[in-house]
């Protein structure tokens, strides 16, 4: 890499240093982290940048984690050289934030007793839970999903998804800031709650139910100014 005397200096330019973070002025990738162009074409992250001039090294399959958790932040003080793991746990993605629970779904802790982890994907399972599922309660529970409104039956008496594709959605969109809102279908006119402000319709029938009977509606209004304009 073509880190020299003029590379440092575009640099220093494209950065506002001050006593907190260094914001970078340049261009951003689209995760929101500065670049710069070293030479050749060769686009380089600014932070990595910051942390080579300020005479760290990056070791082969580092990451490099913003402690002021502002990407466009070029502070060397404000960067530290992790391992991929680790700054995976210190984001705010979904892996990252159940890794930093500490309790199953029932309360059951995730200590060093009751924790076993998958050998097929790494994941952390709870025990008890397991010993729970495998003796299968003979009284089933009904539930309703509180993401589709579905009914469900669980063997978890904390469950509140019908399915993991539910509970991720659901996680997704409170982290992501979404709300959810109710409204009055437009084709059978029953209350349903949806997460998507553009959605009239509870269900595909409803939506193709309404969408046939405007349709038919526009062709009798179409059929009547044809015959008015005759």
């Amino acid at each position: 890499m073509n880190l020299n005397y003029p590379v440092l200096l575009r640099f220093i330019r494209k950065i506002d240093i001050g006593p907190g973070c260094w914001d970078w002025n340049a261009a951003l990738y689209d995760t929101g982290y500065g670049v710069l162009n070293t030479g050749s074409s060769k686009n380089i992250s600014a932070h990595r940048l910051s942390v080579l001039f300020s005479g760290r090294d990056i070791p082969t399959g580092m990451h490099v984690d913003h402690l002021c958790r502002r990407r466009k932040c070029a502070n060397p003080n404000h960067l530290e050289v992790v391992t991929p793991e680790e700054n995976n746990r210190r984001s705010d993605s979904m892996s990252a934030v159940n890794l930093r629970k500490t309790e199953c779904l029932n309360g059951h802790p995730f200590d060093n007793k009751n924790t076993y982890i998958r050998k097929d994907d790494g994941n952390r399972q709870c025990k008890k839970c397991s010993r729970a599922r495998g003796l299968r309660p003979a009284q089933p529970i009904a539930k309703i999903c509180v993401l589709c409104g579905k009914n469900f039956v669980s063997f978890v008496p904390k469950s509140r998804y019908c399915s993991s594709a539910c509970g991720n959605t659901s996680r997704s969109r409170k982290f992501n800031g979404a709300l959810q809102r109710t409204g009055e279908c437009s084709g059978c006119g029953a209350m349903f709650s949806t997460w998507r402000s553009a959605t009239i319709n509870c269900s595909k029938k409803c939506s193709r139910t309404d969408s046939l009977r405007k349709k038919r509606e526009y062709m009798i209004e179409y059929k009547k100014r044809k015959l008015a304009s005759a």
